[in-house]
Formats: C-alpha cells, sequence, structure tokens
C-alpha cells in the first residue's frame, strides 16, 4: 500500500507549509515517533522492530495525513 511509502519528515514539512503547525503538528510527530510493529506469519510474531518510513495502517489518522500529503499531486496532474 502507498501508506508504507510516505517519507515522515517530508510530510511534516508538507503539513507545515499547509499552516497545520504547533500543538496538532507534535501529536502527529509524537504518534510517529519511535513506533514499532511485527510481521505476523501465519501463527508467528517476528521481533519488534522500529520503522521510521510509512504511516500506519488501520490509523484513521493515516488517511487524513495521507490525503493531506498527497493533495497537490491531484492538483498538479489536472
Amino acid at each position: 500500500m502507498s501508506y508504507d511509502c510516505i517519507h515522515r519528515n517530508a510530510m511534516w514539512l508538507k503539513l507545515y507549509k499547509l499552516v497545520i503547525d504547533g500543538y496538532i503538528l507534535r501529536i502527529g510527530k509524537d504518534m510517529y515517533e519511535k513506533i514499532k510493529s511485527c510481521v505476523r506469519s501465519c501463527n508467528n510474531y517476528s521481533q519488534l522492530f522500529e520503522y521510521a518510513v510509512g504511516l500506519g495502517q488501520g490509523e484513521v489518522i493515516s488517511q487524513i495525513l495521507f490525503s493531506l500529503f498527497v493533495e497537490d499531486l491531484v492538483i498538479f496532474t489536472k
């Protein structure tokens, strides 16, 4: 999924340029700082690992962040 490819620092910069800053931006950054995940294979789970690229799948805020990040791509292609 394309959520996995989002470069977070670029996303924070984009949000800042959209005048989403201060407390709201800090909450978003804090949510994505040092997040950990694991891989499920059949009934087994891998060790937890940190990842620094991409948005969390299944999180409501990820859809909003992704939409804001790619917003100008839609405008540019028209």
